[in-house]
C-alpha cells in the first residue's frame, strides 16, 4: 500500500484572541491583578523559555490580561511588574502541545526593583477550553520503561484508550504491527488522527501510525479526544506528537539496551520437546544531540538551534509453534506408519477392529484398481515426485506421542521460527529566531523497517516492510498583540504492504515441478 500525501496549511490573520491554540504549540492565559483582585491594565510582561532563554514581550490590556500565542512546549518563566508595584516572579510555568494554560500573577505595592517570586507549578490551570486529553512529556517517555521504546505505548494506557493486538484488525493485520495503532474510546483504529509537528501521518488505507518518532526525538504527545479546537478535523480522536528542538546547551545522550535469553523462562513446549530456550537477541541503540547553531562566523545562542536523533533496532526474537505433520515413513509411503501419532489403520486391521469409529481408520483405495492399498501402504513407484521434492520444506515430527492411540494428538511436532526485525529512524530540527516574533522551524524524519514473521513450516512466513519520510516547515509571525500568521508546509511520504516469505527470492515452484 502506498501513500503519498502532500499538506499544505496557511492559518493567514487568525485573531489571537480568538484564536484556539495551535495543534502543535500551545498558549498561556496571563491575568494580572492587585492585591485587592482590581485588573492591572499597561503591566510590562516578559516570558522567557528556561531551555532557549528566548524572551516574548508584552502589555496587559484594559483589563489585566494577555494571551501569548503559539508557544513552543517546553518551561517557561514569567515577570510581571507595572510603577508602584513590586514585580512579580512567577516559574516552572509548564506549557504543553495543544493547550492553553491560565497563570494568574498578583502584584503588591512597593517599590519597582523590589520582587517576588512564586512557583507556578501548582497554580496553571486549564480554564480556556473544553479539551479532553492527556499529555506526556519527554521524560515521561524517556524514562517509562518501553519495550521497543514505542511511544504508542504509552498512549495505549491514557484514559479511554485500548490496545489492539495482532490478527483483529486491518492494520495489525497488514502492517504486521500491534504497537502501531489503538482504539480510543471505544472508536475504530480509523478513527484516530497522527500528527507530527501538525501534519498528519496517518496510513491512508488502515488507519495506523505512519512514522513513530524515537521515544528521544520527543518533545511531548498528547492523546487529545472528546472535543478539541477546530484547527483538529478527519478523526474522533488525536495523538499530537512534536519533535524536540536544541538548546542553549550542548546535550548528547547515547543508549544501548541488550535483552536476551538468559534470564528468560524455558516453556512448556520447548520442555516437552526436550528443546533449549527459544532464541532472543534485541538491541536497541542511539544517540540523541542538540545545542545552538555555533560557526567560526556565527553565534546561534538565544537565536538558532540543532537538534539530531537516530535510532536502530536489531531483534532475532524465536516464538515457540506447534503443528501435526505426517512422520517421515508415511511420506515415503506407510501410512500405518503411527510413530508420532498419525498413523492411518486399514479397516480390517487389528486396531480398527478394536477401536471402531476411531478417525485414524480408513483405507487408502487405489485409484488404478479402486482397491485398498495392502496394510495401507504406497508402492515407491506410486509416490508423486513432486510430492517428495517439497519434502525438505514439509516440517519433521519431533514430539513422541502414545503409540497406538485412537486418537490423534494436538501435536507431535514443535518448532521455533526466528522473527527478524530491524529499523533505522533520523529525526533532524533546525530552529531560528529572527526576531521576538518571527520565528521558522523545519524537521526531516526517515525511518526504515524490515519484518520478517516466519511460520513452522520452512517459507510459509510473512515480509512486511515498512517505510516513512516526512518533511515539515513552519513560520510563525506575531503581526499585532492581536493579530498572528501561521504557515506550515508537510510532506509525508508511507509505503507499507505485505509479502509472502519467498517473494523476491528463488523460484521454488519451478525446483519441485522441474
Amino acid at each position: 500500500m502506498r501513500k503519498s500525501t502532500l499538506i499544505f496549511l496557511l492559518a493567514a490573520l487568525a485573531l489571537a484572541a480568538g484564536a484556539i491554540a495551535q495543534s502543535i504549540t500551545g498558549d498561556l492565559v496571563v491575568n494580572v491583578t492587585d492585591s485587592s483582585g482590581g485588573a492591572v491594565s499597561g503591566a510590562a510582561l516578559n516570558l522567557v523559555q528556561v531551555e532557549t532563554n528566548v524572551k516574548l514581550s508584552a502589555v496587559t490590556d484594559s483589563l489585566g490580561n494577555y494571551l501569548f500565542v503559539q508557544l513552543k512546549p517546553g518551561r517557561y518563566t514569567l515577570e510581571a511588574g507595572a510603577p508602584g508595584f513590586q514585580r512579580a516572579n512567577l516559574t516552572d510555568i509548564a506549557i504543553a502541545i495543544g493547550q492553553r494554560s491560565h497563570v494568574d500573577a498578583k502584584l503588591t505595592v512597593g517599590a519597582v526593583n523590589e520582587a517576588v517570586s512564586v512557583s507556578a507549578a501548582a497554580e496553571t490551570l486549564l480554564t480556556e477550553s473544553a479539551s479532553v486529553g492527556q499529555v506526556i512529556g519527554s521524560r515521561s517517555i524517556v524514562d517509562l520503561p518501553l519495550n521497543g521504546r514505542n511511544f504508542i505505548q504509552l498512549a495505549q494506557i491514557s484514559a479511554g484508550a485500548a490496545p489492539i493486538g495482532i490478527g483483529t484488525s486491518p492494520a495489525t493485520s497488514w502492517t504486521g504491527r500491534g504497537d502501531s495503532t489503538l482504539s480510543i474510546d471505544g472508536g475504530r483504529e480509523t478513527n484516530n488522527s497522527f500528527l507530527v509537528d501538525g501534519i498528519e501521518t496517518r496510513n491512508s488505507r488502515f488507519g495506523s501510525a505512519g512514522i513513530r518518532p524515537s521515544a528521544d526525538a520527543i518533545e511531548e504527545f498528547s492523546v487529545q479526544r472528546g472535543t478539541f479546537g477546530a484547527e483538529f478535523g478527519r478523526s474522533s480522536a488525536i495523538i499530537n506528537t512534536t519533535i524536540r528542538s536544541g538548546t542553549n546547551g550542548l546535550h548528547l545522550a547515547l543508549f544501548e539496551f541488550l535483552r536476551n535469553r538468559n534470564m528468560d523462562a524455558t516453556d512448556f513446549f520447548a520442555n516437552r520437546s526436550g528443546s533449549s530456550k527459544p532464541a532472543l537477541t534485541q538491541n536497541n541503540y542511539g544517540t540523541a544531540v542538540g545545542g545552538p547553531v555555533t560557526l567560526p562566523f556565527y553565534k546561534g545562542k538565544d537565536k538558532t538551534f540543532w537538534f539530531f536523533n537516530y535510532e536502530g533496532f536489531r531483534q532475532r526474537q524465536a516464538t515457540t509453534s506447534t503443528g501435526l505433520y505426517p512422520s517421515p515413513a508415511q511420506m515415503a509411503g506407510n501410512l500405518a506408519d503411527d510413530s508420532f501419532g498419525t498413523g492411518i489403520f486399514p479397516l480390517s486391521s487389528a486396531f480398527c477392529q478394536a477401536n471402531a469409529g476411531s478417525a485414524k481408520c480408513h483405507d487408502a483405495i487405489d485409484p488404478s484398481s479402486g482397491l485398498p492399498f495392502p496394510g495401507n501402504v504406497i508402492p515407491a513407484n506410486r509416490l508423486d515426485p513432486i510430492v517428495q521434492k517439497q519434502l525438505p520444506y514439509q516440517p519433521k515430527p519431533n514430539v513422541a506421542a502414545t503409540p497406538n492411540s485412537a486418537r490423534f494428538p494436538s501435536f507431535n511436532t514443535v518448532g521455533f521460527p526466528k522473527t527478524v526485525n530491524d529499523w533505522d529512524q533520523y529525526n533532524v530540527r533546525l530552529d531560528h529566531h529572527f526576531t521576538s516574533r518571527d520565528v521558522v522551524y523545519g524537521t526531516f524524519s526517515n525511518s526504515d523497517e524490515s519484518l520478517l514473521r516466519p511460520a513452522l513450516r520452512p517459507l510459509g512466513g510473512d515480509v512486511f516492510p515498512q517505510s516513512d519520510r516526512l518533511y515539515t516547515v513552519t513560520y510563525n509571525r506575531i503581526i499585532t498583540p492581536a493579530l498572528i500568521n501561521e504557515f506550515r508546509f508537510g510532506y509525508n511520504r508511507s509505503v507499507t504492504y505485505r509479502t509472502a516469505e519467498t517473494s523476491n527470492t528463488q523460484d521454488y515452484a519451478s525446483q519441485v515441478s522441474a
